[in-house]
């Protein structure tokens, strides 16, 4: 499994480190997402709300 880290070694990814992270390797590229629409994207994937995620979170999100 490879693994990427988008929250800069932290247990938890924000916010901050989940748009950074989309807008440096250009992962939606194409998509123009709205600052509106990422926020609701981060949302969906936090089930929770907690209003940060964990790898759990993007795991059963996007599986392994």
């Amino acid at each position: 499994m490879i693994h990427i880290d988008i929250a800069e070694h932290n247990v938890r990814l924000t916010l901050k480190h989940f748009t950074t992270w989309i807008e440096n390797n250009q992962v939606l590229n194409g998509f123009n997402l709205t600052e509106k629409l990422m926020q609701q994207l981060f949302a969906d994937i936090d089930p929770h709300k907690k209003g940060y995620l964990t790898e759990l979170d993007w795991e059963n999100t996007f599986g392994k």
